[in-house]
């Protein structure tokens, strides 16, 4: 069943994609272990590699820096977990037991789980220069050979797995991929959508956002009742959450944050948080609105607040185009970093003083003709070095091979 995975990705290549720590994202606590604030400083001497490139003067130099995932891996993970191909890499840090997680999207595999919405693997070695030495995989959920989020009609069918539909919004979804994931009080917090169909422009809709959480290190996952944002029913009509069809979290100033974009890389950016006592009660989250005269932002909270903002010019944080999104404080840069697919042509990054923005102008990484088929960009505090100068950002290879790289970038 490798075909849905090529059928989501294909259209790139024709337009040459408290621990309190989340994903990409943590503005507390992991980053308080690369500075806590101040001037930072490197006594790194860099200069630009024969194989470098840049295109912004924030950016000193972008290189591929190795593959994190397929055969050619510095941990090759076809031999080691059967994983031949797959995309995207939102990570996760646990600082309790010192352990870096990377989740990844559809994934191709020989024998044993054929097609999987998602594996995760891990590594307490957090040495990233020589490429990822990868020490394990979560075991799956719901009874799947490596997944944890819940499984599709389609996963079911072509792995011979249970399906409980009880967990999914309609027998049309075809995968549920990760957008994200964080840690709350050595609680782990995984954001999926649950995506309909793939189309030939490179879209995709979205049936509804939900989450899973696992209280023992990743060993066991459930889904987390009441979280779910509506794009569309069963039925096909439009929920009040269409701009939360893939939700990204971050942890800051006591809240969880959840970016949201709609289904595909071409809608803007709209922002929810919580309490981090509440993030199980889906009634609690409350919805940027806009920011009032004094540059305050203002909240509007539960449905109404998704009402709301649904249809509201003001309450876009950042405007389309957006795709794959992922969020972190950068202490060398002493901001918050959005980093995403824009205009499904290059990897781009965002700099903002608070969570919720005024976001900088967009300073581009990569282009299409830096790597064939591009798209994510995602990258965690647990992937920063030299206080934030060096990151290393997962970006993901539609074509000649369905993997994830290794991207090393160093900041002016």
């Amino acid at each position: 069943m490798k075909h849905l995975a090529i059928r989501r990705l294909a259209p790139l290549t024709s337009l040459l994609f408290v621990g309190l720590v989340s994903s990409c994202a943590n503005g507390s606590s992991l980053s308080s272990i690369f500075s806590s604030g101040g001037d930072v400083s490197s006594e790194i001497s860099y200069s630009m590699p024969s194989d470098g490139w840049t295109y912004s003067s924030r950016i000193m130099y972008v290189r591929d820096n190795s593959m994190a995932t397929g055969a050619n891996a510095y941990t090759n993970t076809a031999k080691a977990f059967n994983l031949t191909g797959t995309d995207l890499g939102f990570s996760y840090y646990d600082e309790t037991i010192g352990r870096f997680y990377a989740v990844y999207g559809d994934t191709a595999s020989e024998g044993v789980g054929v097609w999987n919405s998602n594996i995760t693997l891990y590594t307490d070695d957090l040495d990233f220069s020589k490429g990822v030495n990868w020490q394990g995989m979560l075991p799956g959920a719901f009874g799947a050979y490596s997944q944890v989020t819940p499984i599709s009609r389609s996963i079911a069918t072509a792995n011979g797995y249970a399906y409980d539909s009880s967990l999914i919004t309609s027998t049309d979804v075809t995968t549920t991929i990760p957008t994200g994931a964080a840690v709350v009080k050595g609680v782990y917090y995984l954001f999926y959508m649950e995506v309909g169909q793939f189309q030939d422009n490179g879209e995709w809709d979205v049936f509804a956002s939900g989450a899973v959480k696992s209280s023992d290190q990743g060993k066991n996952w459930a889904v987390v009742p009441g979280l779910r944002w509506i794009s569309k029913d069963a039925s096909g009509v439009e929920g009040n959450a269409k701009n939360f069809g893939q939700i990204f979290p971050l942890v800051a100033d006591d809240h969880l944050y959840i970016y949201g974009i709609p289904g595909g890389r071409s809608g803007g950016v709209q922002l929810g948080r919580v309490a981090l006592d509440k993030i199980d009660d889906y009634a609690s989250y409350e919805y940027f609105v806009k920011k009032d005269t004094d540059g305050n932002p203002v909240w509007s909270q539960g449905d109404a607040g998704l009402n709301l903002i649904k249809n509201l010019d003001s309450s876009y944080i950042v405007a389309p185009s957006c795709g794959e999104l992922c969020v972190c404080y950068e202490p060398y840069l002493q901001r918050y970093m959005m980093t995403y697919m824009q205009s499904n042509s290059q990897i781009v990054m965002r700099r903002s003083l608070t969570p919720y923005g005024d976001w900088s102008g967009s300073d581009v990484f990569m282009k299409q003709s830096d790597l064939s088929g591009l798209y994510g960009g995602m990258t965690s505090p647990a992937l920063f070095e030299d206080g934030g100068k060096k990151i290393y950002l997962m970006v993901s290879e539609w074509w000649p091979t369905y993997n994830v790289h290794l991207i090393e970038a160093v900041f002016n």
